[in-house]
C-alpha cells in the first residue's frame, strides 16, 4: 500500500534509511540495486580533481556494480601530449559558450540590418557548433572505450552464453599474447594471464560490431593492457603493434554481433509482450553535473534523466510501490508570463492552456500561496516565466510542500545548480527534488525564449498532453508496457530535436527524476 500522508512517507523512508549504517556489500546490493525496476539503470560520474580521475559506476538489477576509473588525460598522455582536454578545461569552454550564447541573445534586439542579423545567427551557430565539438570530445576522450557503460544494451540472453565466453577468451588471449611476447627483460616473474570481467566485455561489447572511432578501440586495449602493467608485469608497450590488435579486437566484436543476429533470427518466435523503454538515470557529482550529458552523441535522443544521488532515485522509486508513476493530463496548473514582459510566450500558449482547459495565471504575478497551492494539487504544473519562479515563491516553502506536482520550469537557468565550495551545490531544481517531485524539467542555463517556445511545444505534443499538429508525427519510439505512451523523459529527450539551436538551447532543458507516464483515459 503506497503512503498516503507525510507521516506515512517519513516512516516508509525512515523505515529503508535507518538500517543502511549496518549495511554490507551484499544487503546494499540486494536493498539499494536489485530493487531498481529492470527498465531502469543508474550511472553515477564522480571525480577526482586532484588526480584527474573519472570514476564511471554501472548500476543494475541483477549485476555486480561496475566500476571504472578513467584518466581524463590518458589518450593525450599516451599519445605524449602535454595538453589534453581536463574538467578545467571542459568547464571553462562550456561556461565561456553559455556566457556568450547569453549575451548574444540580450543583444539580439540590436541587430538593425540584415547584416547585421546574418552576423548575429553566423555568431550563435558557430557557438552551437562549439558546445556540439565539447560534447563530442567528453564522449571520446573521457569516455573512449568505456562509452558502453552508459548504453544500455545488456546481451544478457541465454542464448548467448556461448558467444559471450568465446568473445571473452578471444580478447584474454589477444591481451595475454601480447604482453606475454612485449614483456620487459627486468620482469620479476613469469606473465600469468588475467581474467576477463564478463560485465567488462559487455561493456566492450556496447561498442557495436563495427566501431568508427579506432581510439575507442585502443582505449579500450591500453586498459586491459595497463592491468598487466599494474599487476607487476613490465609491458613494453613502444613494441606493442597495436593496430593488428585494433583489428583483431574489432573482428572479436564484430563476430559477436554476427553470431547473435543469427542466434535471435533462429529462436523460437514469443508472444510480443509489451516493454518498458530503457531508461538512464544518471547521477553526476558536484563537479561534473553542469555539463549537459545527456547531449553527449551516445545519449542524445535517448531516456536519459538525472539526480543528484541514489538516495533520492530510491526514494522516488519506493513511493511509486514498483508501479510506473502516471499523472492525470487534465490535472494541469499553469503560470504564463507572470512579469508581462514574455508577449511572444504568451501568445504561443494562451491558444493552448485555453483548449486544453487547464487552470492557472496569465499575465500576472501568483501569491506566493497560489504557486504553492498548484505544486500541491496539480498532477502537472507549468511555469512560462524568469528564472525557477524563485521571486514567486521561497526555497523553503517548496521544500515543506507536502506533495510537489511533476513540475517544468521552462525559464533561464532554473535547474542551474550552483557549487559551493566543499559543499554541495544548491538551486532551485534541489528544492524541488527535496519536496519529492517526481520529476522536473529545468533549464541548466540561460536560453532565449523562442526556441525554449518551440521545444515546449513540441514537448506536449510528443508527451501527449497536446494533439498533434496536422500532419505531424508525435510517436516517440514507445511507451511503458500498459500502453500509456512515452515517458516525459523520452519526450525531452526527442524534443530538444525542435530547437534552432539544437545544442546551445536544446541541450539546456534537463529532467531531474524518474520517467513520468501520462494515465490513460477511463
Amino acid at each position: 500500500m503506497l503512503p498516503s500522508t507525510p507521516t506515512e512517507t517519513a516512516t516508509l523512508l525512515h523505515s529503508h534509511y535507518s538500517a543502511e549504517p549496518l549495511s554490507t556489500p551484499a544487503t546494499f546490493q540486494r536493498d539499494a540495486i536489485d530493487s531498481l525496476p529492470d527498465h531502469i539503470v543508474a550511472v553515477s560520474l564522480s571525480v577526482d580533481r586532484e588526480a584527474g580521475d573519472m570514476y564511471v559506476t554501472r548500476l543494475a538489477c541483477g549485476v555486480v556494480p561496475v566500476v571504472m576509473r578513467l584518466p581524463l588525460k590518458r589518450q593525450a598522455l599516451r599519445e605524449g601530449e602535454e595538453d589534453g582536454l581536463g574538467l578545467d578545461e571542459a568547464l571553462e569552454e562550456l561556461r565561456d559558450v553559455v556566457e556568450r550564447g547569453a549575451g548574444m541573445a540580450r543583444g539580439g534586439d540590436a541587430c538593425k540590418t540584415r547584416e547585421e542579423r546574418v552576423q548575429w545567427w553566423k555568431e550563435r551557430k558557430e557557438l552551437d557548433e562549439r558546445l556540439r565539438a565539447l560534447l563530442g570530445k567528453v564522449e571520446t576522450v573521457w569516455l573512449g572505450g568505456f562509452k558502453g557503460l552508459l548504453i544500455t544494451d545488456d546481451y544478457n540472453e541465454e542464448i548467448l552464453a556461448v558467444s559471450l565466453a568465446k568473445f571473452k577468451e578471444t580478447i584474454e588471449r589477444l591481451i595475454f599474447k601480447a604482453v606475454a611476447k612485449k614483456t620487459r627483460s627486468t620482469s620479476p616473474r613469469a606473465v600469468e594471464l588475467l581474467p576477463l570481467d564478463t560485465e567488462v566485455c559487455r561493456v566492450f561489447l556496447r561498442l557495436g560490431a563495427k566501431p568508427t572511432d579506432d581510439r575507442e578501440v585502443e582505449d579500450a586495449l591500453y586498459y586491459l593492457m595497463d592491468a598487466y602493467q599494474y599487476s607487476g608485469v613490465g609491458v613494453d608497450y613502444d613494441e606493442i603493434d597495436i593496430d593488428s590488435m585494433t583489428f583483431a579486437f574489432k573482428d572479436a566484436l564484430e563476430a559477436f554481433h554476427s553470431d547473435r543476429s543469427k542466434l535471435l533470427e533462429l529462436r523460437p518466435p514469443s508472444p510480443a509482450l509489451p516493454t518498458t523503454p530503457m531508461h538512464i538515470v544518471l547521477i553526476p557529482d558536484k563537479h561534473l553535473q553542469a555539463l549537459p550529458w545527456e547531449s553527449i552523441p551516445i545519449l542524445r535522443g535517448r531516456p536519459v534523466s538525472r539526480l543528484p544521488s541514489l538516495c533520492f532515485l530510491r526514494d522516488r522509486l519506493l513511493l511509486a510501490g514498483g508501479r510506473e508513476r502516471t499523472v492525470d493530463p487534465a490535472n494541469v496548473g499553469y503560470v504564463l508570463n507572470p512579469g508581462q514582459d514574455l508577449g511572444n510566450t504568451e501568445k504561443e500558449f494562451e491558444d493552448v492552456v485555453a483548449r486544453q482547459g487547464w487552470t492557472g495565471i496569465t499575465a500576472r504575478a501568483p501569491s506566493e500561496s497560489e504557486f504553492s497551492d498548484a505544486l500541491t494539487n496539480k498532477d502537472i504544473f507549468l511555469y512560462f516565466g524568469h528564472g525557477g519562479g524563485e521571486q514567486f515563491i521561497r526555497g523553503h516553502r517548496v521544500r515543506q510542500l507536502e506533495r510537489c506536482a511533476v513540475t517544468l520550469l521552462m525559464g533561464c537557468s532554473s535547474g542551474t545548480l550552483r557549487p559551493s565550495g566543499e559543499f554541495d551545490p544548491y538551486g532551485t531544481a534541489l528544492n524541488y527534488i527535496m519536496a519529492g517531485c517526481p520529476a522536473l524539467v529545468a533549464n541548466l542555463w540561460d536560453v532565449t525564449d523562442r526556441d525554449i517556445d518551440r521545444f515546449s511545444h513540441r514537448l506536449f505534443r510528443l508527451w501527449g498532453l497536446c494533439p498533434p499538429e496536422d500532419g505531424e508525427s508525435c510517436a516517440p519510439q514507445t511507451g511503458c508496457d500498459d500502453g500509456a505512451g512515452p515517458s516525459l523523459v523520452q519526450a525531452v529527450a526527442e524534443a530538444r530535436e525542435a530547437c534552432t539551436l539544437k545544442f546551445l538551447i536544446g541541450a539546456a532543458p534537463v529532467v531531474y527524476g524518474v520517467p513520468v507516464y501520462l494515465a490513460k483515459g477511463p
